[in-house]
């Protein structure tokens, strides 16, 4: 595998071209184009954060063949049929190329760039089992929150409820209330303003070096 330097200039146009055709017979005949431009530079930039993490410390990493993201959309239970994702994306976790709990992941596409880490998608026992830990360590938790936020990355979710979980109801009036409230909780990395090239790899990692304590609040949890 060839070390990562960057993706080309030909990668946004070929994702905006991607989104706009969404067509299988161009797709066959651009998929040299693909392989080149998205699929090669996307295993190699697994590869090199994998190295640059483990350097750190780090406790993630990906496989190549099960972390990166495939093309093609799942349609069978959508109504959205578009064929193919506009956007390519890979995940770091503790067990490489498994959704463990507490995970880096990279997002790269047409109008989008991002990395984001920590609980995400996690399932109901394991979400329990943190918003247990964030009510019983409500100290340790803000002071996780508060050094985050110093740092440029607030703890947030996409999702929260309305009401505090059912078990949670004491803490309606806490100071931990709104995180219990979350349906995930993780940082951001805004990467669109940034080049997508061989330094990609470190910032990372610097990331995922920064938010750490959120990932070893949760991994306690577990």
């Amino acid at each position: 595998m060839n070390a990562f330097a960057g993706f080309s200039a030909d990668f946004q146009p070929f994702f905006k071209e991607l989104h706009e055709r969404q067509d299988r017979a161009w797709f066959a005949e651009q998929k040299a184009r693909y392989e080149n431009v998205v699929k090669a530079p996307m295993w190699a930039l697994v590869e090199a954060t994998n190295a640059a993490l483990a350097v750190r410390g780090v406790p993630l990493s990906g496989n190549p063949r099960r972390s990166v993201s495939r093309i093609n959309r799942d349609v069978r239970f959508s109504t959205d049929k578009r064929v193919y994702k506009d956007h390519t994306a890979a995940t770091f976790t503790r067990n490489p190329g498994e959704m463990s709990p507490g995970l880096l992941y990279v997002h790269l596409g047409v109008g989008e760039a991002f990395a984001g880490i920590g609980f995400y998608a996690v399932d109901p026992e394991d979400l329990a089992a943190l918003r247990r830990t964030i009510s019983d360590q409500q100290e340790a938790w803000i002071k996780v929150e508060d050094g985050l936020a110093a740092a440029g990355h607030p703890v947030g979710s996409e999702e929260s409820l309305k009401r505090m979980p059912r078990g949670f109801e004491a803490q309606s009036d806490s100071p931990v209330a709104e995180a219990i409230r979350r349906k995930a909780q993780t940082c951001k990395l805004d990467l669109r303003a940034d080049p997508l090239d061989a330094s990609l790899p470190f910032r990372l990692a610097d990331f995922a070096v920064t938010t750490m304590p959120l990932l070893k609040f949760g991994w306690q949890a577990s």
